[in-house]
């Protein structure tokens, strides 16, 4: 429950910057109106769904707003939390656009988390992608959230210019270091009109391919789950506008579940290669933990079909385990 969120996208809003990358616009498919927040809010909560859900600002750089129009947001979110509708308030925002200071003035408002768009902690790559703020910026902002009280959660993004899988494995440590209880990951896609999409078309970037998106996620994902930082997402979320706008690059509204996917068969073929003498022939059965089934057999089965073709099995049943928790799973042979 405390994860549900009702999103409201102040899009380039505090933006000092225009990255190489960011079309807001493609990405949320909608522009922003500032007086119309408070009846949008008035609209999300008179859905029952929407009842003790998050208020989240996201997209822009929320606490680079002029402040006047940033408190009138926060106080109007303020309001619903007051009314028993919202259970608090969280953002997005620049690592440049956080501090002491701005984490003094949010004292009054019920704000559970701060999300910062770190997007890499290579300071070449940073550059490269015109983001206007350093790594150092992002260690200094997580201090302020962290010492404030409020959690930190982490955004990565995945291809960007410059950077490589080394590079976003030291990302995803560097935020779990910062002391972030959670973390989203992006894969970098390019959208028309920006300046990636010109690097793109004269060759001076090429997107990832799918294959290597894949296995750069579960690099870094493994790292956040290591770290116990909790993954919220994992690929961009679907819209008209990322279906039309987005030329290339990892854009699939099934990439998190494919990850979470391939990240569960790694874990299924570690536990049954040892076994695999004993397996020809024979029936298996993985036991997840609860709401776990539908990722160990894999995105369309893939996982449970790869599992019977690996280790020759007369077949596969995959059954929910109320004593396991997290992602552990156990094999026993029927």
């Amino acid at each position: 429950m405390k994860n549900r969120t009702v999103p409201v996208f102040v899009v380039h809003r505090g933006c000092p910057h225009r990255c190489v990358f960011c079309d807001q616009r493609s990405i949320t498919g909608s522009d922003f109106d500032l007086n119309a927040v408070p009846d949008r809010l008035e609209e999300a909560f008179s859905r029952p769904a929407n009842r003790g859900a998050q208020i989240a600002f996201f997209g822009g750089s929320f606490t680079a707003i002029p402040q006047r129009d940033m408190l009138f947001m926060l106080d109007c979110a303020q309001s619903f939390v007051d009314r028993g509708l919202a259970s608090g308030i969280r953002f997005s925002t620049r690592p440049d656009a956080v501090d002491g200071a701005v984490m003094d003035l949010l004292k009054p408002y019920t704000l559970t988390a701060v999300e910062l768009g770190i997007q890499s902690m290579s300071d070449a790559v940073l550059q490269k992608c015109e983001r206007g703020h350093t790594a150092e910026d992002s260690r200094l902002a997580a201090r302020a959230v962290i010492r404030s009280g409020r959690e930190l959660v982490g955004q990565m993004m995945l291809g960007l210019p410059g950077s490589s899988a080394e590079d976003e494995i030291n990302t995803a440590r560097g935020i779990a270091d910062m002391g972030a209880r959670a973390a989203r990951v992006y894969p970098t896609a390019v959208f028309r009109g920006t300046v990636l999409e010109k690097m793109a078309l004269s060759g001076e970037y090429a997107p990832l391919e799918h294959a290597d998106a894949l296995e750069r996620a579960k690099a870094v994902c493994r790292v956040f789950t290591d770290a116990g930082v909790k993954l919220i997402r994992v690929g961009l979320c679907e819209s008209d506008g990322l279906r039309t706008d987005a030329m290339s690059g990892e854009t699939s509204p099934s990439f998190g579940e494919e990850v979470y996917s391939a990240l569960w068969l790694d874990r299924e073929t570690a536990l049954l290669d040892p076994l695999r003498g004993s397996l020809s022939g024979a029936p298996l059965e993985l036991r997840c933990p609860p709401g776990a089934e539908s990722r160990a057999a894999g995105y369309r089965g893939a996982n449970k079909k790869e599992l019977i073709a690996r280790y020759g099995l007369k077949y596969l049943r995959i059954t929910a385990d109320p004593s396991l928790t997290g992602d552990t799973v156990r094999a026993r042979i029927l």
